[in-house]
Order: C-alpha cells, then structure tokens, then sequence
C-alpha cells in the first residue's frame, strides 16, 4: 500500500484504462471502460475521441471496489467509467483509428491515456 501511494504522490488525478486494447477489432461497437479519480476529490468530465474526433462524453458513476481495496479507503467507490459507441462509419477493413481517452477535474488538471490503435477487420463469413 505505500509503495501506491508513493507513487501516487503529487498527481491529481489518477486512473487506468481497462478497455479497449491495441489491436484488431472486427465490431464497430467499441467498449471503453477504466477507472479515474481526483486527488482533490474534484468531479472528473471525459471524453473518448476517435481519429481526433469526440465520440462520447464520459464520467466516473461506477462503483470500482477493486480499485478501493488496492489503493485505499481515501479513493472514492464510484470512480469506474463505461462507454460503448461506434467507430466512424467511414473506417474501412483494414484500416486504422486512433482511439484517445482523457479526463479533467474542475481545476483544470488532465489526464490523457495512451492511444490505442484499433484496425477493423472484416467480420463477415467467408465463403458465399
């Protein structure tokens, strides 16, 4: 547990990204989940931005008690965030997005995720 809040130390606003995943998708309906919070115990707005673009508003509303038990009882239970929707209508199989999810407290702190990069596949059966 300290070595946690070692690491957590100076940062306000801390958080990790479940879903999705680099790689291959063969779904236009993309899962986001994770979770998020502010060590100033300020309420975070996200979003999930496709290629640049902003596909969906997000906010941290799902209780995460994993999180809690590992990280300790200063972190609030509704810190989880879930998000489905679908990529553009123009990625076409074979090719690739870039998927960005980010928060802000009301301070103005951020928190940007690693990028995951998504490339469609085809998903209908092969044969006739």
């Amino acid at each position: 547990m300290l070595r946690w809040r070692a690491r957590l130390s100076g940062r306000t606003i801390i958080g990790r990204l479940d879903a999705p995943p680099t790689g291959i998708v063969s779904s236009r309906t993309l899962q986001v989940r994770g979770w998020a919070f502010s060590t100033r115990r300020q309420s975070l707005s996200g979003v999930v931005a496709v290629n640049g673009a902003v596909r969906s508003q997000i906010a941290t509303r799902y209780p995460r008690a994993d999180v809690r038990a590992a990280l300790g009882t200063s972190v609030p239970l509704a810190c989880g965030f879930a998000a489905t929707l679908e990529l553009p209508e123009s990625l076409q199989p074979g090719e690739s997005c870039r998927v960005e999810v980010s928060f802000q407290d009301e301070g103005g702190a951020r928190l940007e995720f690693p990028a995951s990069f998504l490339t469609l596949v085809d998903s209908r059966p092969f044969g006739p």
